[in-house]
């Protein structure tokens, strides 16, 4: 499941009883979750920074045909009253 901000801003850390602070098991557990989620995006970003690259430098064909965004069906169209 990606990370998003809401998950880093909004997450909660059980306090521990015996002595003040976090369960160190639970940070630890969520940090390597933002580490994984942090290397996932840097990759992807890396992906799309070449092709990015590669289509400006003209090394990606051309697309056969452009692309056309479908016409909504007429036919569906309610009438105004």
């Amino acid at each position: 499941m990606p990370l998003t901000p809401a998950d880093v801003r909004n997450k909660q850390f059980s306090t521990t009883r015996l002595r003040p602070g976090y369960d160190e098991e639970e940070v630890d557990a969520f940090l390597d979750e933002v580490e994984a989620e942090l290397d996932r995006l840097i990759q992807e970003n890396e992906e799309l920074r070449a092709k990015l690259a590669e289509c400006l430098r003209g090394k990606v064909p051309a697309m056969a045909a452009p692309i056309v965004e479908p016409k909504p069906d007429v036919a569906q169209i309610p009438e105004p009253p």
